[in-house]
């Protein structure tokens, strides 16, 4: 089977799905390549060292919960964010994103999860 041939199956499977199912399809290759561009090597090296994907983070930026805390921005996927998802956000529980200045500076999990509000 030649690439074409496989691009044009792609396609055509493509063509039966719903908007959603493509979306599912699209948006995390697109979110992938957008948010590598993003990260320090900092992050890259630390990610690696926790094993956290690069899937969990896009996950994580896309349908977690942000906050600010010690001047930076942090997304976190929690329990709330996996039963509201239409996603199974499962796997990805308890990954935290730390942003600065527009870059992801980190990531780490914490399976307890506790966000704090100001009061």
């Amino acid at each position: 089977m030649s690439k074409s041939d496989v691009c044009f199956f792609q396609s055509k499977q493509l063509k039966k799905m719903s908007k959603k199912s493509k979306a599912a399809l699209i948006l995390p290759q697109i979110a992938t390549s957008n948010i590598a561009s993003l990260l320090t090597p900092h992050a890259k090296k630390r990610m690696a060292q926790r094993a956290i994907s690069m899937e969990g983070v896009v996950a994580t930026m896309l349908c977690g919960t942000f906050y600010h805390a010690r001047g930076a921005e942090i997304v976190v996927i929690g329990k709330k964010e996996c039963r509201s998802s239409k996603f199974d956000l499962t796997p990805y529980r308890g990954i935290h994103v730390v942003i600065s200045e527009g870059k992801i500076i980190t990531a780490y999990t914490n399976k307890s999860v506790q966000l704090r509000y100001r009061r």
